[in-house]
Order: C-alpha cells, then sequence, then structure tokens
C-alpha cells in the first residue's frame, strides 16, 4: 500500500502547487512566486501533518516525548516481532514518509542540494528502519519534533512573501528557538538514550544499529544548519544583513534564517 500511498501524495502536491498555490501566487510579487508555491506548499504539509502528529500522540501516555525525551526510555522499548501503534501513528508515518519521497523530485528547489539529499536519505532510512525494529515511539518522536518546527520556519516564509514583515520575524525567531530545543537538545537527548539504556533488541540487532547510525547522520545536517542560524543571527544583530531565504533557487536575497 505504501508505494500507492506516495503515488497518490506525488499526485496531490502537483495539483496544489501547479493549480492552487500557482494562482495564489499572482497575489505576491512576482520575484517571490516561485518560492511563494513551493514554500507554500511545505507550510501547508507541516501545519497539517503536525496537527496529525500531535493527535496521534495526545491521548497516548508518551505524548511528551517528542518534546523531552529524557525519561522515555520505557517507551522506547521494541514493541515485539511486528510493530504496534494507534492507526493515527500509522497515518502519521505514511504521511510524513511519502512527504520525504516526494519531496525527492523538487529537491532543485534548494539551494543546498547536496544536503538536502542526504538530509532526506537518512531520515526516511531511520523512519524505515524504525517501523522493521518496531520502535514506533522514537521514530515518532523524531517524526514530530521535526514537523512542529518546520511549521514555523514555512509560515514564517509565506508570510514574508506576502509582505507581512513584522510576523515573519516573529516567525522566523520562533522557529530558531524551537530550532535549537527540539533539534538540537531534543534530539541529543535520543541519542544519548538509544546509545547508553541497554534496549533490548529482540530481532533486527543489526538494523536497529544502522538506524542509530543514521539518527546519528540527521544530527550532524542538524548541528550545520544550528552553526548556520547562530552566523545568521550574528549578523542580523551586527546589521550587516537581513533575513533571507537561501533554500530557493531564485536568488533573491530576502531571508537569512537556514532550515532544513
Amino acid at each position: 500500500i505504501f508505494p500507492f500511498t506516495v503515488l497518490i501524495y506525488t499526485i496531490y502536491r502537483f495539483i496544489v502547487t501547479s493549480f492552487i498555490l500557482k494562482k495564489l501566487s499572482n497575489y505576491v510579487p512576482e520575484k517571490n512566486r516561485h518560492k511563494f508555491i513551493h514554500r507554500g506548499f511545505d507550510c501547508s504539509h507541516y501545519i497539517i501533518s503536525s496537527i496529525i502528529g500531535t493527535l496521534a500522540f495526545l491521548q497516548r501516555p508518551y505524548f511528551h516525548c517528542p518534546f523531552y525525551y529524557l525519561d522515555c526510555g520505557k517507551y522506547s522499548e521494541c514493541t515485539g516481532e511486528k510493530l504496534i501503534c494507534s492507526n493515527l501513528e500509522k497515518i502519521y508515518f505514511i504521511l510524513f514518509a511519502s512527504y520525504y519521497i516526494s519531496d525527492i523530485l523538487y529537491i532543485k528547489t534548494n539551494n543546498q542540494i547536496g544536503i538536502m539529499i542526504f538530509h532526506h536519505f537518512v531520515t526516511i532510512g531511520m523512519i524505515f528502519c524504525c517501523v522493521i525494529v518496531a520502535r514506533p515511539v522514537l521514530g515518532l518522536s523524531v517524526m514530530l519534533l521535526h514537523d512542529c518546527g518546520d511549521s514555523f520556519l514555512y509560515l514564517g516564509k509565506v508570510t514574508n512573501y506576502l509582505g507581512l514583515k513584522s510576523q515573519a520575524d516573529f516567525l522566523m525567531v520562533s522557529f530558531a528557538i524551537s530550532f535549537f530545543y527540539l533539534r538540537i537538545f531534543g534530539c541529543a537527548t535520543i541519542i544519548k538514550l538509544i546509545f547508553t539504556e541497554q534496549l533490548e533488541q529482540p530481532h533486527h540487532k543489526g538494523l536497529y544499529l544502522f538506524a542509530r547510525i543514521l539518527f546519528c547522520g540527521l544530527y550532524c545536517c542538524h548541528i550545520v544548519w544550528g552553526y548556520e542560524i547562530i552566523s545568521s543571527v550574528i549578523k542580523i544583530l551586527h546589521g550587516k544583513e537581513i533575513i533571507r531565504d537561501t533554500r530557493s533557487n531564485d536568488g533573491d536575497k530576502k531571508e537569512n534564517i537556514k532550515d532544513e
């Protein structure tokens, strides 16, 4: 069923970007239209995905894990021979993976193509490994902490293209704060747990090790982007730059906080 959902999502993305967002882009300055179309779709995806992910976690005892993983060791254990999770969590898995796989077709809309391809590879690989080794809370937590932070980022981009500078600045600052808490601190606590606690893996032990290595690769991407965010903030505070988008390919320099 998964290849079918990826195909459906890819078609859905094509329709939204080619017809709905392309038409709406007529209301933004021409130089921002290309970015508005693609970042607008990213914005809608991350908001919808964050809502679904939050609802999936809401009634679960590990609801707090994406935001504070230090005491989630008991929830990170293997659920047995097969993955055990709710139907809504399964939907969230499928939506998240379908977006990342379909996004490969649109990777050229970003400037950082190399690191984005690497990021997508390790993210998709890690999520599928979590499914196979039956550790849903680990995979779901990484997914939701990604989606929540990126919702601020892409909403900030869209509001900037619409000329709402104050709102865009507020959202970009919110993204930077959430990035360092969720991606830097949050992911570091997950790495500490999966490498230090003795969590028994009854099957696919080699694959579980591979999943942890992939997660370390993902964290390296976060370190790179975190450094770029700090560098950008320092330049902004010194008045050397204004906020500009480094991932869009039209060369317009109006946003400066990096994203992944």
